[in-house]
């Protein structure tokens, strides 16, 4: 099964990584402690554990590193998935 969901909400902080403003996908900062709501979607399958690997590549692993987050789905249940966030250097 695959499916993508609309999300109530997800609390973070962006940052616009030079392209981001321009195609709606700003760099996801976790480690700030101001934040604010966005809504996003989210793709459910029990299927993605099988590319995650794929994905991780894509994505890349100086830049952004895959982590479990939390999000409200709209029904108000709270749930965990993974987001990709920006490598913030020491």
């Amino acid at each position: 099964m695959s499916d993508y969901q609309r999300v109530t909400s997800i609390w973070c902080q962006t940052q616009d990584n030079g392209w981001s403003s321009r195609t709606g996908y700003p760099c996801f900062l976790s480690h700030t402690q101001v934040r604010k709501e966005y809504n996003v979607k989210v793709f459910l399958s029990d299927q993605l554990h099988l590319y995650w690997d794929r994905i991780d590549e894509f994505e890349g692993t100086e830049a952004y590193r895959r982590i479990l987050w939390g999000y409200v789905d709209a029904s108000g249940k709270s749930h965990k998935g993974h987001i990709y966030a920006k490598v913030i250097a020491p």
